[in-house]
């Protein structure tokens, strides 16, 4: 009984562990094949992505914050009325110094519009560049 118990352990102990005969035996390359395959397509953009800003300087925190959100907010609804998606982005509010005192305040925020819409787009930005600057536009592939 023990000796068969051995030998069931010496059995799966061989063949599960490998066994090099010798340290200087390089591992064989013949006999192996390695496939990979990769597939791609070009797809065209179907969304532009226009990123636009507010930046205003004042000598007051309140009026420099003031300023951008009324725009921002300006911007929001007139892209909201030609039915796109407007998101807000990152706000910033920054002391700007002179000789070590807050000499004024610089306040930025950054606003994200998307359309399939060239025309529409385009249409709205010219109007919104009355009181923001275009930051970049760029064209994105939707995810569906």
């Amino acid at each position: 009984m023990i000796l068969r118990f051995a030998l069931i352990i010496l059995i799966a102990v061989c063949t599960t562990t490998p066994v090099r005969l010798a340290a200087h035996e390089q591992p064989s390359y013949y006999d192996r094949i390695n496939l990979a395959a990769s597939a791609g397509r070009d797809v065209d953009t179907d969304t532009l992505v226009a990123m636009l800003y507010k930046q205003h300087e004042s000598t007051t925190q309140a009026t420099a914050a003031n300023e951008v959100n009324q725009a921002v907010s300006w911007a929001i609804e007139q892209a909201k009325a030609a039915q796109l998606e407007a998101t807000t982005s990152s706000y910033r509010t920054n002391a700007i110094y002179q000789k070590q005192h807050i000499q004024a305040w610089r306040v930025h925020q950054s606003i994200r519009i998307e359309s399939s819409d060239a025309k529409q787009m385009a249409a709205l930005l010219a109007t919104l560049q009355e009181r923001l600057s275009i930051q970049s536009l760029r064209d994105e592939l939707s995810i569906v």
